[in-house]
C-alpha cells in the first residue's frame, strides 16, 4: 500500500455508526470529527482517550489513566501531551465543518476530563493542514541529509504558536550529540525491569498496520534482530541476563538510535519560552501538545518526516524515581546532564524533541494506525 493509497483509505469513514455513539446526539458533521480525530500520536499509540457525544456540540473526552512505568517517571504528563495533540487535531478537523472548538479541562487535582463544545461558525475557516492529519505518523528509518531550506524552517517556527520556540540542531556535530544521547537514555530504557511488561505489550508482530501498537517492521531494525528482541522479550531473565554479560542493548541502539540520530536534516527541541509563567500544569502541557502536533502536521505538509526522541527526558528522572535502583543511577544523572547542555533549557521548559528530514521513500509498509470510534466510544461514569 503506498502513502497516497493509505491516506485514502484512513481517511474513509466507517462504514457502520459505533453503536455506543449512535443516536440523535450524534449528527454527520460531528461523527467526522471525532472519526478524524481519532489520527492524534499517542506515545506507543495507546489512544487514552474515549469520547462520550452529550449533544449535537458538546463532547466529553475521558482520559484514562497510563500505568506504565514511563508515564509515572514523567508524573503523567504524556497522558496531557496526547491530549494536546488530540484536541489540535479535533480543531483542524472541525475547521472543515465550519465548526469553532471550545475546551475544558475538568478541576480537581487529577481530574482527566475534558468538555468540548463544538460550535458552528460563519469565521472559522479551514484549516489546510486538515490534509494531512492522517498521513501523519512516526518515521523511524534514516532520512536523507537534505538541509531543511530556510523558508521550510520559518514555516515550522510559526507553526508552534505563541509562547513556543524551536532549537535547531542541524550540523554534524550536533547530530552526533543528540544520537549519543538517545542512545544513553536507551541503554538506561532496554535494562529496566520497571519498564520490562511495558515493552512487551507495545509491539505488534503480527500486523503491519496496527490499530492498537507499534509494528514491529515500523522499528529500524533487520530481520536478525527482530528474532532477537522477540526472543529476548519473552522472559525478563533472558533479557537481564544478555544485557549485563553480552552487551544485547548495543545492537539495537545503533539501529534505532545511532545510524538513524546521524542520518536525518536536523534535531530540535520544542520549548517553552523563557518568559512563560506556566509550564508544568496539565493545561500547559495540553498546550505544548498542541504545538507539537501543529509542528508534526506542518512537517508532513511540506514532505518531510518526522521521529518523536522523549527517551531522554523520561530517563533523565529516573534517579529521583523511589524506585530506581542503584545501579541506574548515575546513569540516569549523566543522560540530565547531557539532556540540558543539549537542550539549552531547564527540563521544566522541555516540552517534546525529535529529529526530522526528507524520508528515502514515500512507501509506507508499516504503521500505527488507530482504533475504531466503537471502540474508543465510552459511557459516562457519572451524570453530566
Amino acid at each position: 500500500m503506498n502513502a497516497g493509497c493509505l491516506i485514502e483509505a484512513v481517511m474513509a469513514p466507517s462504514d457502520a455508526l459505533p453503536r455506543a455513539l449512535a443516536g440523535p446526539a450524534l449528527g454527520e458533521p460531528l461523527r467526522a470529527i471525532l472519526d478524524g480525530g481519532r489520527w492524534a500520536p499517542s506515545g506507543d499509540n495507546v489512544q487514552p482517550w474515549r469520547f462520550h457525544v452529550l449533544d449535537g456540540e458538546r463532547v466529553d473526552v475521558t482520559l484514562h489513566g497510563d500505568d506504565s512505568f514511563y508515564e509515572t517517571l514523567w508524573n503523567a504528563k504524556g497522558i496531557f501531551l496526547a491530549a494536546g495533540g488530540l484536541l489540535e487535531t479535533l480543531r483542524i478537523v472541525a475547521s472543515q465543518h465550519g465548526r469553532r472548538l471550545d475546551w475544558q479541562l475538568a478541576s480537581g487535582t487529577g481530574n482527566k476530563r475534558i468538555r468540548l463544545r463544538f460550535t458552528s461558525d460563519v469565521a472559522v475557516a479551514s484549516d489546510p493542514l486538515q490534509h494531512v492529519v492522517a498521513a501523519r505518523s512516526v518515521q523511524r528509518h534514516a532520512y536523507r541529509l537534505t538541509p531543511l531550506t530556510p523558508a521550510q524552517r520559518e514555516r515550522l517556527e510559526r507553526s508552534v504558536g505563541t509562547g513556543f520556540e524551536l532549537a535547531w540542531n542541524e550540523t554534524p556535530g550536533s547530530r552526533w550529540q543528540a544520537a549519543r544521547l538517545n542512545m544513553k537514555a536507551a541503554d538506561i530504557r532496554f535494562r529496566l525491569p520497571q519498564t520490562f511488561e511495558t515493552n512487551q505489550h507495545i509491539l505488534d508482530w503480527d500486523q503491519n498496520f496496527s490499530p492498537d501498537r507499534i509494528p514491529v517492521k515500523a522499528i529500524a531494525v533487520d530481520a536478525l534482530t527482530r528474532r532477537l528482541m522477540k526472543l529476548l522479550l519473552k522472559r525478563w531473565r533472558w533479557l537481564d541476563f544478555m544485557n549485563r554479560y553480552l552487551g544485547a542493548t548495543l545492537l539495537p541502539s545503533i539501529e534505532m538510535d545511532l545510524v538513524p540520530g546521524l542520518a536525518c536534516a536536523a534535531h530540535f527541541v520544542l520549548r517553552f519560552s523563557a518568559d512563560a509563567a506556566d509550564t508544568t500544569s496539565p493545561q500547559a502541557t495540553i498546550r505544548a501538545g498542541q504545538a507539537m502536533q501543529r509542528l508534526w502536521l506542518q512537517a508532513t505538509a511540506e514532505g518531510l518526516a518526522l521521529q518523536p526522541s522523549m527517551a531522554p527526558a523520561l530517563m533523565a528522572g529516573y534517579h529521583r524515581h523511589p524506585d530506581a535502583q542503584p545501579r541506574f543511577m548515575a546513569a540516569s544523572r549523566h543522560v540530565a546532564e547531557s539532556l540540558a547542555d543539549y537542550a539549552r533549557a531547564p527540563p521544566h521548559r522541555i516540552a517534546f524533541m525529535g529529529r526530522i528530514g526528507t524520508p528515502r521513500s514515500s512507501h509506507v509498509k508499516a504503521r500505527s494506525v488507530r482504533k475504531s470510534l466503537d471502540e474508543l466510544a465510552s459511557k459516562p461514569d457519572r451524570p453530566a
